[in-house]
């Protein structure tokens, strides 16, 4: 199966009333692919932004970790052009992207 979403690294960008993950955010510019609607006050925020932000590093960090799955699920171990430690850091570091 093939990936039809938006290819490129997404990045995660707080912008003016909410968060938005896309590909090259420039200044005040993203391409969006998502965003998320703050909530309406600070307080409500304050509860919400820890989950709000997770959940968000989470989908920017989609596109690698599903690289990561694919090229590991594709893996042949016994072909010599097969690397596993690149294949594992590819993973690690999608997974430390998605936790940051």
């Amino acid at each position: 199966m093939k990936f039809k979403g938006t290819k490129g690294e997404l990045e995660m960008k707080f912008m003016q009333g909410g968060i938005c993950i896309g590909i090259g955010t420039v200044g005040d510019y993203c391409q969006i692919t998502a965003n998320s609607i703050l909530p309406e006050s600070d307080e409500e925020y304050a509860k919400e932004k820890e989950e709000i932000e997770a959940n968000m590093q989470l989908y920017a960090a989609a596109p690698e970790l599903l690289k990561a799955l694919q090229d590991l699920s594709n893996a042949n171990q016994d072909d010599s052009s097969w690397n596993y430690q690149a294949s594992l850091d590819q993973a690690k570091n999608a997974i430390e992207k998605a936790l940051k």
